[in-house]
C-alpha cells in the first residue's frame, strides 16, 4: 500500500508482467525458488487499482499461452487492464541465461522441427503463425467491443503508421537504437533486445 501510494502521489506509469489466467501465466514466471507468481502478480494489480495507480500489462506470449489470444485479452480486460503490450518471445537455441538445446526438447517439441522456425528458437518461442493468430484472436475481441476503452500497443502503433505518423515503438521506426537500456551494474546497451554478454 505505501509503495502505490508513493506511485500514485509521483504519478509513476507501472509496468506489470502477467502472462493471463494463473495456468498460463505460472508455466514460465516463477521465483527464484522455482514458485509459481501468478497470486503475487494478481495482489499487485488489485493494488495498483486500488489507489489508481496507472499501469501497463506486459504480456510475454509464449508457445505455452499463444493459442489462447482471447483468453488471454479477455482475462486481463475482465480484471481492469486497459493498457496492453503483447511481446512475442523469440529465444535462438544455446542463447540466453537458462539456454536451451536440440536435446534439451521434448519428443513433441521435435516433432515441430520439420518446421524452420522451431529448428532455430527454443521450446518456450512463439512460433510466428501461432503469434499471428493470437493476435488475430485479440484484434477480433477488441475491436467489436473495446475501442477506446483497452489500448493494445501494438493496434495504436499499427494506426501510427497507417495514418502517416513515425510509430514510437522501435521495431515500427525507420532506425531503432534510440531505446537506451541501462543495467543495474550500470552496462549500457542500445536496445533492450541486446542485453545478452557479448
Amino acid at each position: 500500500d505505501e509503495w502505490c501510494e508513493f506511485f500514485q502521489q509521483h504519478q509513476f506509469l507501472i509496468g506489470i508482467s502477467i502472462d493471463g489466467p494463473a495456468e498460463l501465466h505460472d508455466r514460465y514466471r516463477y521465483d527464484k525458488k522455482g514458485q509459481p507468481t501468478f497470486e503475487a502478480v494478481h495482489a499487485g494489480l488489485k493494488l495498483l487499482k486500488k489507489h489508481k495507480v496507472e499501469f501497463n500489462a506486459l504480456v510475454v506470449v509464449n508457445r505455452h499461452n499463444g493459442n489462447s489470444g482471447k483468453r488471454v485479452y479477455t482475462y486481463l480486460r475482465d480484471n481492469g487492464v486497459r493498457f496492453l503490450q503483447f511481446i512475442p518471445i523469440v529465444e535462438r537455441l544455446g542463447v540466453g541465461t537458462h539456454p536451451e538445446t536440440v536435446t534439451d526438447l521434448t519428443i513433441d517439441d521435435q516433432s515441430e522441427l520439420s518446421n524452420d522456425h522451431a529448428r532455430l528458437v527454443s521450446s518456450r518461442s512463439v512460433l510466428p503463425e501461432q503469434y499471428g493468430d493470437f493476435m488475430i484472436d485479440v484484434f477480433q475481441e477488441w475491436v467489436r467491443r473495446d475501442v477506446g476503452t483497452v489500448f493494445v500497443q501494438l493496434f495504436d502503433q499499427a494506426l501510427s503508421a497507417w495514418m502517416g505518423h513515425e510509430p514510437s515503438l522501435c521495431i515500427f521506426r525507420r532506425q531503432c537504437g534510440r531505446a537506451l537500456a541501462i543495467e543495474h551494474n550500470g552496462d549500457l546497451y542500445s536496445c533492450d533486445h541486446f542485453v545478452e554478454p557479448e
